[in-house]
């Protein structure tokens, strides 16, 4: 009984390691890469208009323009290719955007249906980051106008920065400008089960060392 408990709890131990151990991976793909999204906005609850504060909150994200300028957000700006609102620092500013979930959860899958209103920036500098640790940055070449979908996958991150410019040296808070503009955002969260799978492996686990020292 004890070697079955035992075997049991290494399997589901093993099934939450591989699931919390996926390399995160963040390219641009011709479609949506989100399919039953648990959180989807496409800006549609904003009024269309220009310089509304920031941060905000609305159909289960918060967004914030970090070190951004005092112009505010557009939600008309549309260089091409998207439903006619989008997220976009007024005339571009030298910030970032930030994106959570208004749950604190982690994301899973995401998808960021992006462009940019410069037609010179073609790259796309990114940050991830879990309970304020970083976990992943880099920066994208084909950064584009029209928008274009950008995939996020492979979860264990709770916060997404982004911005874009005219060059692949660009980072996160450099001060450079950044026109990044955002049309749809969806996502995925780590399903409740695969926790509470990995509490009971943890819970089955000490006493089965219990039992054996016993």
């Amino acid at each position: 009984m004890i070697k079955r408990a035992g075997a049991i709890v290494t399997l589901l131990c093993f099934m939450f390691a591989s699931f919390a151990a996926q390399a995160v991976v963040i390219q641009f793909q011709g479609g949506n890469p989100v399919a039953g999204a648990d959180a989807f906005t496409d800006f549609s609850t904003l009024t269309p208009t220009g310089g509304l504060s920031d941060p905000m909150t609305f159909d289960g994200f918060t967004l914030d323009q970090v070190n951004g300028d005092t112009n505010g957000i557009w939600t008309t700006y549309n260089p091409g290719g998207g439903t006619g609102l989008g997220w976009y620092p007024n005339g571009g500013d030298s910030g970032y955007t930030q994106i959570v979930l208004a749950s604190g959860a982690d994301f899973v899958d995401v998808g960021l249906f992006v462009g940019s209103g410069n037609g010179g920036h073609n790259y796309l500098a990114y940050q991830l980051l879990n309970n304020g640790i970083q976990i992943a940055a880099g920066v994208l070449s084909g950064h584009q106008t029209p928008f274009h979908w950008l995939a996020i996958t492979g979860g264990g991150f709770d916060t997404i920065n982004l911005r874009d410019g005219n060059n692949g040296s660009i980072a996160i808070g450099d001060g450079s400008h950044n026109a990044l503009a955002f049309d749809k955002i969806a996502a995925t969260v780590p399903a409740p089960l695969t926790l509470s799978l990995f509490a009971i492996g943890l819970l089955g686990l000490a006493r089965v060392r219990k039992a054996r020292s016993a």
